[in-house]
């Protein structure tokens, strides 16, 4: 069975290419198990049913999938309103394609499996945003990521130390 992992985005908040890859917050990775199954898994957490990440505003989440095996994408549906700020493939399987211009991460360029890819997404704006695997929906194949507001950094205050005072003798 095929999957192609897609990231349903908006075209304008897409770029496309070898971008410079930002240092990642969180990573989810796709999988393929015994039987046909398929999820997307907290690659943090030893638990396969680990499928929720969480960041702050202005991180970014890789996707990955090794491969091989069937096609994976990352779809992010615009149903929900709020979209990354970024999104971009850093890896292309090794196929011998380009990099996909039509708004997915990635599209498989094959009927087959793939040997694997990789790319990220920045999130700016809070709230959960719930990906899928656009081939492996009806499966269940989903994943959550949660993006917190920023927490202010506390600054230093100036504190003075009082003088000592005299004791008369």
């Amino acid at each position: 069975m095929a999957c192609a992992a897609i990231a349903v985005v908006s075209a304008p908040a897409f770029a496309f290419g070898k971008a410079d890859d930002p240092t990642t917050s969180a990573e989810l990775v796709a999988h393929d198990g015994d039987g046909g199954a398929v999820w997307f898994q907290d690659a943090a957490s030893a638990s396969t049913s680990d499928h929720t990440v969480e960041i702050v505003a202005g991180q970014s989440v890789k996707f990955s999938f090794p491969g091989p095996g069937t096609i994976h994408n990352v779809a992010i549906p615009t149903t929900g309103g709020t979209q990354p700020t970024t999104c971009n493939q850093t890896k292309l399987a090794n196929t011998g394609g380009t990099l996909d211009r039509d708004g997915k991460l990635p599209m498989p360029e094959l009927a087959g499996g793939l040997p694997g890819w990789e790319g990220y997404c920045t999130f700016d704006t809070p709230g959960t945003y719930t990906l899928v695997c656009a081939v492996h929906e009806a499966q269940g194949m989903f994943a959550t990521v949660i993006v917190a507001e920023p927490t202010a950094t506390p600054t230093a205050t100036a504190t003075t130390t009082p003088e000592p005072t005299a004791t008369p003798t």
